[in-house]
């Protein structure tokens, strides 16, 4: 085998190994935060989607935060609040249930 396809076998190899998420290394000294900001249907595809991958990955804080504007449903209640407590988009995406970890927030401030 060629030196340059030997190269390319070992980049495949690397690619297909875990990722390695050890927090012990000095380099990782916080765990990032997600925001996605938009709550319609792409948004809570892409929310959930980042949410359930950030659980496998140990340098990603455990919470994952989807801006969404304030809406009031005809019910009364607010969007954010419901999809807080049931964690659905009852407005948006009703057939897709997201992660617990995923909390919907009308603000971009960090607290």
């Amino acid at each position: 085998m060629s030196p340059a396809m030997e190269a390319k076998a070992q980049t495949q190899e690397e690619a297909a190994a875990p990722l390695n998420d050890d927090l012990s290394n000095d380099a990782v000294a916080h765990k990032s935060r997600v925001t996605v900001v938009g709550s319609g249907n792409w948004g809570s595809v892409a929310a959930k989607l980042i949410a359930s991958n950030t659980l496998r990955l140990g340098s990603f804080h455990d919470e994952v935060r989807m801006w969404a504007y304030e809406e009031t449903l005809p019910n009364g209640e607010k969007l954010t609040d419901v999809i807080n407590s049931i964690n659905e988009n009852v407005k948006y995406l009703l057939v897709l249930s997201l992660e617990k970890m995923l909390l919907q927030t009308p603000t971009l401030r960090m607290q």
